[in-house]
């Protein structure tokens, strides 16, 4: 037999599905997204994820949120809002532009990592040591960076997908500005309805119909409902992109914070979904941001802005879309509030439970002998129930005993029985 007719004998015949030569491949759970990410579990490996996690929000909260008025979601929405009304308040009373720029940049990149340390306690003891070092490594990260990447010159006027400010105005040759963006920094667009006009400011900040004292414009009734499509636009996509990055923290065992570490405390310690309850808390502090951050401010500064038209903006309605839109790409890239089952392929099958029953799982296995049809060798088919934000610890325990048992993992609709569940711990 010559080398020509070996070499293609030695092959597998795709077609008839003959056996040839094999060799093995890892190969990963498809239905896992970032499923490579499952077992990586050097330590190393995760604060540098949680370190890059933090620069990239960094860039995409100055971009998409501080330069176009929009709020985040949670505990980072109050503390954004607070940051925005002492940076109106500071103009208003005349400081100086840099030291107001100093204190706005502190507050909205610092407050929200103050505000998180005593949940990151809570969480250090609660949910595990790991957990909320990642997550304070994260959050660090983030406020250098952002604070940092704050003062790239020109960073105030990047606008990735348009400019959704308020608009300006030309009379007579001459750019008329928003008073409240110009003068304040605030960034909001009312919704008008139908009903609002041009609205013009004399020098003094005060409404006037008089073509001769025109020096600013408070809301341009042609452009400024454009201008709303944009800022929809920003919300859509930085749903889209916090749900992705903040994937990511969860698979490799951190989190965003805030409301994260509630909603990971109780799932831990009651072992139930608190998704709902979640996007509805989001929302009503998306909401608080807004009013603080956008329409106090600009009440405070024309009495015209306390209406509904300026509390029911074009903000608050973008800031809700980003919430929705998050949660639901999140649950398709991790579910944490659904259950999955586990089927583990081993030889190792004793030791591989006592690792997990070490590092406190203790939810019941069920033990099946099996063997293989082709290479006829023996195996243990361990499964188990457990909840989605599970599954990166117990893949990383599993790979410390057995790196080549095979791991399926499928999503459960539903279920109706009893299973054995922590009160209280983590896996650590």
């Amino acid at each position: 037999m010559n080398k020509k007719n070996k070499t293609k004998q030695d092959t597998i015949n795709k077609r008839d599905f003959s056996f040839g030569k094999y060799e093995y491949n890892q190969c990963h759970i498809k239905g896992l997204k970032f499923s490579f990410l499952y077992e990586q579990n050097k330590i190393w490996f995760r604060y540098s994820i949680s370190i890059v996690i933090g620069l990239i929000m960094a860039f995409f909260v100055q971009t998409f949120v501080k330069n176009t008025g929009l709020c985040n979601s949670g505990l980072g929405g109050i503390t954004q809002g607070i940051s925005r009304l002492v940076n109106c308040l500071l103009l208003k009373n005349n400081v100086d532009k840099e030291t107001t720029k100093i204190i706005f940049n502190f507050l909205f990149w610092g407050l929200f990592l103050l505000f998180n340390l005593p949940l990151l306690v809570m969480g250090y003891f609660k949910i595990g040591k790991t957990f909320a070092k990642l997550t304070f490594v994260f959050l660090l990260s983030n406020a250098i960076f952002g604070f940092l990447i704050s003062y790239i010159p020109g960073i105030e006027t990047v606008l990735i997908l348009g400019d959704p400010n308020p608009s300006s105005y030309t009379y007579n040759g001459q750019e008329i500005p928003n008073y409240l963006a110009y003068n304040y920094q605030i960034k909001i667009l009312p919704i008008s309805y139908g009903r609002l006009k041009t609205i013009f400011l004399d020098a003094n900040g005060m409404i006037t119909t008089d073509e001769s004292e025109y020096k600013y414009i408070l809301f341009h009734s042609l452009y400024d409902p454009i201008k709303t499509f944009y800022l929809i636009m920003y919300g859509i996509s930085f749903g889209i992109i916090s749900s992705f990055n903040y994937s990511i923290l969860y698979i490799i065992g951190s989190s965003s914070a805030g409301t994260d570490l509630i909603s990971f405390y109780y799932a831990i310690k009651k072992h139930k979904p608190i998704g709902g309850v979640i996007v509805i808390i989001n929302s009503l502090s998306m909401i608080i941001g807004i009013t603080l951050g956008s329409y106090i401010p600009s009440g405070i500064v024309v009495s015209e802005c306390w209406n509904y038209h300026w509390f029911t903006s074009s903000n608050l309605i973008s800031g809700i879309l980003t919430v929705l839109v998050f949660r639901f790409i999140l649950n398709i890239l991790y579910p944490n509030s659904k259950f999955i089952k586990i089927d583990i392929y081993t030889k190792k099958s004793n030791e591989i439970i006592r690792n997990l029953n070490i590092h406190n799982y203790h939810h019941s296995f069920t033990s099946v002998p099996v063997s293989g049809s082709y290479t006829k060798n023996n195996y243990i088919l361990l499964q188990t129930i457990c909840m989605y934000y599970e599954i990166n610890k117990i893949i990383s325990f599993i790979r410390e005993i057995d790196k080549s048992c095979i791991i399926a993992v499928y999503l459960i609709n539903g279920f109706d029985g009893k299973i054995k569940q922590l009160r209280q711990g983590s896996l650590e």
